[in-house]
């Protein structure tokens, strides 16, 4: 029996000391984990590799998923000889494969802690490419957002970014890259969105946010579209071009599908009442739209965030699917207004 028992924990212990052990995840099925010692050992591969990054973010708990996405970025960041459209590539090739493999119940926290770990010129990418397309009100066709249920969405989002960004440096800017995402996803409604998702800021922040940087940002008033106000205030290094950082991206992630996650992130934080025709994956479920799949510059090109309009109102506007006319109404969720737990968790 002493030699049985002796065999099972020396066992045990070989199996952590590799650092994967068997669990379950959010459907009961029995998958590997790292711990988060020996996903260390490997954050140079992840920084460089989005394959790998992806491999190990799907391993780990929700904990060590924030604690690793922070040392990758961190990583990336400080890598010598990258030139700014190549290491923005690799900001958004890892930010991403890491959000397309977060923990149940983790989503929104590793959107959050992008924006409070990725450099600042780097997030002019990361805004533009996850406002156009993984946090999209648009991007799944199954569901339509009423603009009171984005913006519900939107805040609870911010909630957790100003959680991550708090004390750190150049939180105000951090922060409202956040906001120019959700702009962005937004498709111009609520035209006032911005105004909404800064109206906690600091009275000076939100003086800058309004006054100066989101308007720049967003090209409005007839202005040149640019973030220079906002790396202004930070120790930025040069700011990346977004085509290229896009393109850099895509040879090292190939073709992608296009993955409409702002489902996942609502039911989340808001709550999931109303959205009975939803399933809690939303990942892989509307192609990419490039005119040719081979075709790498004509998929930059697709992925381009066009500034929002925001006078657009009404059946017009361009995140109502064409679908969605005639005698088959859109997908409305219920959305309940009051927030549930997840909100208030650090």
């Amino acid at each position: 029996m002493k030699t049985l028992k002796y065999l099972m924990v020396a066992g045990l212990a070989a199996v952590m000391a590799a650092g994967v052990m068997a669990q379950t995840n959010g459907n009961g099925k029995a998958r590997e984990t790292m711990s988060l010692q020996a996903a260390l050992e490997q954050v140079s591969d992840a920084a460089q590799d989005p394959a790998k990054m992806a491999e190990i973010m799907s391993k780990l708990s929700a904990e060590d998923q924030l604690t690793f996405l922070a040392t990758v970025n961190t990583a990336i960041d400080t890598m010598p000889g990258v030139g700014a459209d190549e290491r923005a590539a690799m900001f958004l090739a890892a930010n991403r494969a890491a959000i397309q493999n977060a923990a149940p119940g983790n989503l929104t926290a590793l959107v959050a802690q992008t924006f409070a770990t990725v450099s600042p010129e780097a997030l002019t990418v990361i805004n533009e490419n996850f406002g156009a397309e993984l946090l999209n009100r648009a991007a799944d066709p199954a569901v339509t957002f009423t603009d009171a249920q984005f913006v519900e969405v939107s805040k609870a989002v911010m909630e957790k970014v100003q959680s991550a960004t708090a004390g750190g440096a150049d939180a105000a800017v951090r922060n409202t890259f956040a906001v120019l995402m959700l702009v962005k996803a937004s498709n111009g409604s609520p035209a006032d969105l911005s105004d909404t998702l800064t109206s906690n800021f600091a009275p000076e922040d939100q003086s800058k946010a309004r006054g100066e940087w989101i308007p720049a940002a967003l090209g409005a008033n007839n202005q040149v579209q640019t973030y220079d106000p906002m790396l202004g205030v930070t120790d930025a290094g040069d700011q990346p071009q977004y085509e290229e950082a896009v393109l850099v991206s895509l040879r090292a992630t190939g073709p992608q599908l296009t993955d409409a996650m702002l489902s996942d992130i609502a039911m989340e934080t808001v709550g999931s009442g109303g959205f009975t025709a939803m399933s809690s994956d939303f990942t892989d479920r509307v192609m990419a739209q490039f005119s040719d799949p081979l075709n790498t510059m004509s998929m930059v090109e697709s992925t381009r965030p066009v500034t929002p309009e925001f006078k657009i109102d009404g059946k017009d506007a361009p995140w109502a699917p064409t679908s969605n006319s005639g005698d088959n109404p859109p997908l409305t969720p219920d959305m309940p207004i009051e927030p549930t737990g997840y909100q208030n968790q650090n």
